[in-house]
């Protein structure tokens, strides 16, 4: 409890159930919900609060569809964390 981790791209209630906060300004990511300069900075708030775990919600990437503006977070975040575990429609992801 009290580290940072990063649900993606949408699934909130995590940050609660795990006690876990959040440090970037969007809970929900959604293709649109940030233009190309908020994820460059959101890229940049991750590197910098040294977050070790991403959640992915494999439900809600499918549900929005194409990543659109998003690609470039997606693309960052492969290329930096591994899965490591796997629950039902979320995949957990750790720093490499």
């Amino acid at each position: 409890p009290g580290e940072p981790i990063f649900v993606y791209p949408t699934s909130p209630l995590l940050y609660v159930l795990a006690e876990r906060p959040n440090p970037t300004l969007f809970d929900h990511l959604n293709p649109g919900a940030a233009n190309a300069d908020q994820i460059h900075s959101l890229i940049a708030t991750l590197d910098g609060s040294h977050v070790r775990l991403v959640v992915i919600s494999d439900f809600w990437e499918t549900a929005w569809g194409p990543p659109g503006p998003n690609a470039p977070l997606e693309t960052w975040l492969l290329g930096r964390y591994a899965e490591v575990a796997h629950y039902g429609a979320y995949r957990v992801l750790e720093a490499a």
